[in-house]
């Protein structure tokens, strides 16, 4: 039995039951809520005793309910898998891939030949049951690292798997209490990454890690409370041991984890605020974009990757943003009027040559996306970097207003220029009205003639006009 509620991006958090429809009491052990890796949805095997008929409780835990309470719910005999074994694949590589998880006796490996284009962050594999029924699909990271599977027993340091730099490999803690050793080399200041993934992946594993020096002596661990991952840098030549278990001593066929090391090297992070946004073929508008740097200071070159007629441009100068949590720039966008109206996807990306070769960043919508899943601690990684452009029909016209001066003292005057950007076809009067202005200011603008761009009027103000920032509004309406 599964239920697919918050995977699905619904509010609900569900739990099942069954009944026995005799006694109308629940099963013994037949209960599932926050099923691990499942993002607390609930997932149950159960072998009935005797035949006869049963009822299938589904509810949300709290007794809620509405429009976005919605869930599937699915019985059968098919696999109930986490995560695959390896958790990633080199691109362009082939291999076999395994399945763990609470229910993966009866899943099939599958041969899998892991694409080699780079804009693929991962793929989903369904694992299939002997019956021949499928289940929920598991994550395969695409990396550009060499990738390896765990040699049992590692339990003791002097069994330490040895990593090379830079490397990834997949282990699993499979008993209570499990401790992994992996060990690898470094040179004085050689600076590293060592990150362990697991419920970015979908993998219930909850990670911690100490790194220790060739003696034993504990360098640094992770703090429970945030990531799993180290910068480190070697403090001398000589080898360094990683020790990996789970933060609460557990184990079992579904804690795997993903342990990767690699060199620092700097670069940036971009971002926007949301996964889906609007704008107008034919005319200009512009989005804001976030970054944060690492050790790179120098200019960034934003773009927009897509259908053609779609582009978008921002160059980040040298030390922008100014102030963490500032938005770096806005992206300009420009969509030509042969673009089709509707749904197109795209991706904004940060350039650079950094070290004297190119970095590249895609930005991330991951944050905007759980939001919009009703707060789904990890949406579906696949997605983290496309985000949803809505192109709509060009409107007949668009109005921009300048004043100048911009600032005018009490019993002063300001002249205004408004003018219209219209589309190809438009060519009516546009009339146009002015508001927002504050007390003892007026103005009076006439319309914008038939096939002109633009009309001139003048914002006077008498000796009364109190000081003020007003929000000045500008409309124009024509016929078509």
């Amino acid at each position: 039995f599964e239920v697919l509620g918050r995977r699905l991006g619904g509010t609900i958090d569900p739990q099942i039951n069954l009944i026995d429809t005799k006694t109308m009491r629940e099963l013994p052990k037949s209960h599932s809520n926050d099923s691990p890796g499942a993002q607390t949805d609930p997932r149950l095997r159960y072998v009935f005793q005797k035949e006869g008929d049963y009822l299938v409780e589904v509810r949300d835990v709290s007794y809620r309910g509405g429009e976005d309470f919605y869930y599937r719910l699915r019985m059968g005999d098919f696999p109930l898998a986490t995560s695959p074994i390896p958790m990633a694949m080199k691109r362009g590589t082939k291999g076999n891939v395994n399945f763990a998880g609470p229910a993966v006796e009866s899943a099939l490996p599958q041969e899998v030949v892991a694409p080699a284009d780079p804009m693929l962050d991962s793929i989903w594999i369904a694992p299939k049951g002997k019956s021949g029924l499928t289940g929920w699909p598991v994550c395969v990271l695409l990396s550009d690292l060499t990738e390896t599977m765990e040699l049992e027993p590692n339990n003791d340091p002097a069994k330490a798997n040895k990593l090379a730099i830079p490397s990834a490999i997949t282990a699993r803690l499979l008993e209570k209490g499990d401790l992994d050793h992996f060990s690898f080399t470094a040179k004085k200041d050689q600076r590293l990454i060592i990150e362990a993934t697991s419920q970015d992946l979908y993998s219930p594993t909850e990670v911690y890690m100490a790194l220790k020096d060739a003696k034993g002596a504990k360098l640094t661990e992770t703090n429970p409370t945030g990531a799993s991952r180290f910068d480190f840098k070697a403090p001398a030549d000589g080898d360094y041991t990683i020790a990996v278990e789970h933060l609460h001593l557990w184990g079992g066929t579904a804690e795997i984890y993903r342990l990767s090391i690699t060199n620092y090297e700097p670069g940036f992070d971009i971002s926007i605020g949301g996964d889906h946004f609007d704008g107008p073929a034919g005319a200009p508008f512009s989005v804001p974009v976030n970054v944060t740097r690492r050790d790179y200071a120098e200019t960034i070159e934003v773009s927009v990757e897509g259908a053609k007629g779609i582009i978008g441009k921002l160059s980040i100068p040298k030390g922008q943003p100014a102030q963490p949590g500032q938005p770096a720039g806005n992206l300009n966008f420009e969509i030509d009027e042969s673009v089709a109206v509707g749904p197109q996807l795209i991706r904004i990306v940060g350039t650079a040559t950094i070290n004297g070769k190119p970095y590249k960043s895609y930005a991330s919508v991951r944050g905007a996306m759980s939001t919009s899943l009703a707060g789904l601690p990890i949406p579906p990684r696949t997605y983290w970097n496309d985000i949803a452009l809505g192109v709509l029909q060009r409107p007949a016209f668009m109005l921009s207003l300048k004043i100048d001066p911009a600032t005018i003292a009490p019993g002063k005057n300001a002249s205004a220029t408004v003018t219209a950007s219209r589309a190809k076809d438009f060519t009516s009067e546009i009339v146009i009205t002015v508001g927002g202005l504050p007390a003892n200011v007026t103005a009076k603008a006439g319309p914008i003639p038939a096939n002109m761009n633009e009309v001139k009027f003048e914002i006077t103000s008498t000796d009364k006009a109190a000081p003020a920032t007003p929000s000045i509004t500008v409309t124009g309406k024509g016929k078509g």
